[in-house]
């Protein structure tokens, strides 16, 4: 019985593992636009965040970095300069839109 369990297991999980997932990608606060591509992203050693407007990102920036950095072990830097080597980008649109970010559906807006 153990084996024949052990064998029912076995040819389950690689099924379960390659199923590909149409749905968006979910993200907190939901981007204004993504773009989802193939293959993987591994995290470098040394994660480099590129963060221009940090004053009003302080807290963001810091809860990015523990998320980052204690699961992983890695270093994670914060810079205000622009760099090519930048791991992560975090900006900010310079005007606000009211409904940027906000998905559509019953559950997506608020009542208006």
């Amino acid at each position: 019985m153990r084996l024949f369990i052990f064998l029912l297991t076995l040819s389950i999980c690689p099924t379960v593992f390659s199923q590909q997932t149409s749905e968006p990608i979910a993200l907190i606060p939901v981007p204004v636009s993504q773009t989802p591509g193939n293959g993987h992203f591994t995290l470098p050693r040394n994660i480099l965040i590129e963060a221009r407007d940090q004053q009003q990102l302080v807290q963001t920036l810091e809860d990015l970095k523990k998320h980052l950095s204690i699961p992983t072990g890695y270093s994670v830097t914060v810079t205000r300069q622009p760099s090519a080597q930048a791991t992560i980008r975090l900006t900010l649109n310079s005007t606000p839109e009211s409904t940027q970010g906000i998905p559509e559906g019953p559950c997506g807006r608020l009542h208006e």
